[in-house]
C-alpha cells in the first residue's frame, strides 16, 4: 500500500512540473510560472486569424475533405455544399486535381460566390501552396 501511495505522489509531483532535488520537491521558479501563464493568456486573448488557420491547416493531413476526381463541373456546388453543411466550424480540404483545370476553375468560382453571400458559411479559402490549384483549404463558420 505504501509503495502505491508513493508512486501516486511521485507521479503527481512530476506531472505538476515539480522537480526533485536532495529529497525535496521544488516547484519551478516563480518567473517561469508567470511567463507560462502570460503565454497562455496571450493565446486566449488573440485567437488565430483565418489566414493563420488556413496556413496551419495546409500542413494537417487529417482534415475533412471532398475528393472531386472524376466528377463533372455541374456537381461542384452540390459537393461543396454537402461538405460545408457536414463540417460546421472546421477547416476542410477540397481536392480537385490538376487535369484540364475545369474543376479547379468551377470550384474557385463557386467558393467566391458562396463567400460573397450575405450570410456566408465560408470565412475564407485559398489554394494550397505547392498544389498548383489542385486543392483548396476552406474555413467554415
Amino acid at each position: 500500500m505504501k509503495r502505491w501511495y508513493h508512486d501516486c505522489i511521485t507521479f503527481t509531483k512530476n506531472f505538476m512540473g515539480m522537480r526533485r532535488t536532495k529529497d525535496e520537491w521544488v516547484a519551478p521558479p516563480k518567473e517561469k510560472r508567470l511567463a507560462e501563464k502570460q503565454k497562455e493568456k496571450e493565446i486566449k486573448e488573440h485567437p488565430l486569424t483565418v489566414n493563420e488557420e488556413l496556413s496551419i491547416a495546409e500542413m494537417t493531413q487529417t482534415l475533412p475533405k471532398v475528393d472531386m476526381h472524376g466528377e463533372f463541373a455541374a456537381a461542384v456546388p452540390r459537393l461543396i455544399d454537402d461538405v460545408i453543411a457536414g463540417n460546421p466550424n472546421a477547416v476542410i480540404r477540397i481536392i480537385t486535381g490538376k487535369g484540364s483545370g475545369v474543376l479547379m476553375t468551377e470550384t474557385m468560382k463557386y467558393l467566391k460566390i458562396v463567400q460573397n453571400r450575405k450570410n456566408s458559411k465560408i470565412l475564407g479559402f485559398r489554394s494550397e501552396s505547392g498544389s498548383h490549384g489542385a486543392s483548396f483549404v476552406v474555413r467554415v463558420k
